[in-house]
């Protein structure tokens, strides 16, 4: 059996940014949790959404896409 190599044994949470709402998920087959977005979300209080929603989540590493 081959030995996983350290890239996909890594933990990535995805963060989707979209004009309605904020997705997070992660690559190890959690639910997708999300919360509404729009013009008026600043970054500051993104960041303190995504993780309270994620608090009980790990990861490695982060992904973000936003339009």
């Amino acid at each position: 059996m081959r030995k996983p190599s350290k890239r996909s044994a890594r933990r990535i949470l995805t963060i989707d940014v979209g004009g309605s709402h904020v997705k997070v998920v992660t690559n190890r087959g959690r639910a997708r949790r999300e919360f509404k977005s729009g013009r008026h979300l600043s970054g500051e209080a993104m960041v303190r959404k995504v993780k309270h929603l994620t608090r009980d989540w790990t990861c490695d590493v982060i992904s973000v896409g936003y339009p």
